[in-house]
């Protein structure tokens, strides 16, 4: 209680600034949330990009490797070596209801 008689016009003066900033301010307070939050979601996607980037390098670097080269055409193009056959069997054709009706 001491406290508040000794130093009452300090606290009522401090009152009466953040009052006065907060209404004479040129950005309302809602558009500088709105900002900040508009930042942090940039920042989150510029993370993602970076991540995205150091993969990709990651996956051109591996590119220079012959033998990564060979494993990445043969898996994802279906390229083959002379004389080689390759047969491809896609997992989601197989259809369920053949193998119900057998049962």
């Amino acid at each position: 209680m001491r406290f508040l008689k000794r130093y009452w016009h300090w606290i009522v003066v401090t009152a009466l600034f953040v009052v006065v900033v907060f209404l004479l301010a040129e950005v309302p307070v809602g558009e500088v949330r709105a900002i900040r939050q508009r930042v942090d979601a940039l920042s989150a996607e510029r993370d993602e990009y970076s991540r995205q980037i150091e993969a990709d390098s990651t996956f051109l670097e591996n590119l220079k490797q012959d033998d990564f080269l060979e494993r990445y055409a043969r898996e994802k193009f279906y390229m083959k070596r002379e004389g080689e056959e390759i047969y491809v069997i896609y997992e989601d054709s197989l259809d369920d209801s053949i193998y119900s009706e057998q049962q």
